[in-house]
């Protein structure tokens, strides 16, 4: 009985041995595994790109409407901070002008006048990743106030 049992085992292993050496070299679906290890991924790295180009896009709306402003200043350099603060506003409209952060301060520098001209606002992400779900974008610049001549 022991050589009968001795040789069931031998088989047992050698069917084992048979169907592992066959699982190995079977390659169908790996491409199926790969696709759902690397797919999250790739989710995760369009969306974040996507959210990237959104907020690089705000951001340059923003200067593009300081810059502006700043034109209106060369123009009138006797606009008040308000008068400031509402040019931005009616530009930036698409953000959410309630949120909008102005701050105007004059300066001089080499015995010229400037002003000093930051905005900021809050950027909600469309895809909150983590605890991020608003960034604060912000843009200031430093204009010189030119005197108008006759």
């Amino acid at each position: 009985m022991s050589s009968s049992a001795s040789t069931n085992s031998r088989a047992r292993r050698s069917v084992a041995r048979r169907l592992t050496s066959l699982f190995l070299r079977d390659s169908r679906g790996v491409s199926a595994i790969e696709f759902a290890f690397v797919f999250p991924l790739l989710i995760i790295v369009v969306g974040a790109s996507i959210e990237y180009g959104r907020a690089l896009q705000a951001r340059n709306e923003m200067s593009h409407a300081l810059s502006k402003v700043v034109r209106v200043l060369n123009i009138d350099p006797k606009k008040s901070s308000s008068q400031i603060a509402s040019l931005l506003a009616s530009d930036l409209s698409t953000y959410g002008p309630d949120d909008l952060q102005v701050a105007v301060a004059n300066a001089e520098i080499s015995g010229s006048p400037y002003m000093k001209i930051s905005v900021k606002f809050p950027f909600d992400l469309l895809v909150p990743f983590g605890e991020l779900s608003t960034v604060t974008l912000g843009v200031d610049t430093v204009a010189p106030l030119i005197a108008a001549t006759k």
